[in-house]
């Protein structure tokens, strides 16, 4: 049992110096900061295409209007 929970131990420390070793990277290459830099213009673009999307709602709801009055009196005039 002793065996088993100094060989836990090990893992662990070994992890947890990968995990260091990792977050360091992380922090000094320059590619995280690219990778902010490509989700923020990726945010913009998003809202920019919601902006347009929301200024062209009023127009695709006038031709969804006109299309089914066309096809209202369409079917009154076939009923008739």
């Amino acid at each position: 049992m002793v065996r088993n929970v100094k060989h836990k131990f090990l893992i662990v420390k070994i992890l947890e110096g990968k995990m260091k070793t990792l977050i360091v990277n992380f922090i000094q290459e320059e590619q995280g900061q690219d990778l902010i830099e490509y989700t923020l213009l990726l945010a913009f673009v998003a809202l920019a295409s919601a902006a347009i999307f929301i200024g062209a709602g009023n127009s695709i709801s006038g031709i969804w209007n006109s299309a089914a009055s066309k096809l209202a009196n369409a079917n009154s005039y076939a009923q008739s």
